[in-house]
């Protein structure tokens, strides 16, 4: 009787596993893939640079000290592309994310030349005026009569 009770108890053990898998199993599929991103000429942390998995539309943008983390990355070989206005676009093959493990992608990216095709400059927003007095005071007749000192002689043109 005792035998059939073991060989039950590891049957019945077996099926639940063989049912649920090992504990975790469903996080087994993916990793992480982080690190930093320097400007190759003079090696301070490039912010904001975006890091993007090609084929997937997982990526990430680096914070302020160059660094970035993309999680629940599905385990399997990548290409990690990293992009940036008035840099060049930087491809980093064969990174190999596996389960649970964190991957650490590096990368210097070169300063490039913005090309621009054709600029026209233009005069501002307003428009130019012909030359006006700053500023200008009227007197009537009456004012002028009245004024100390003028009797009256002041000629108006």
């Amino acid at each position: 009787m005792k035998k059939k009770t073991i060989l039950l108890i590891f049957l019945t053990a077996g099926i639940i596993i063989s049912r649920t898998g090992p504990a975790g199993a469903e996080n087994n599929q993916t990793g992480t893939i982080q690190r930093k991103v320097l400007d190759r000429d003079t090696k301070i942390p490039f912010p904001f640079a975006n890091v993007m998995v090609e084929g997937t539309p997982l990526g990430a943008a680096t914070d302020t000290t160059g660094q970035f983390t993309i999680a629940k990355v599905p385990i399997g070989g990548y290409t990690v592309r990293f992009s940036c206005l008035g840099y060049e676009t930087l491809l980093k093959p064969d990174v190999i994310v596996k389960s649970n493990r964190i991957v650490f992608v590096a990368a210097e990216m070169k300063n490039s030349l913005l090309e621009i095709k054709d600029m026209t400059v233009t005069t501002g927003y307003f428009a130019e005026t012909e030359d006006q007095p700053t500023s200008a005071v009227n007197f009537s007749s009456e004012e002028i009569r009245r004024a100390p000192g003028s009797a009256g002689a002041v000629f108006i043109e």
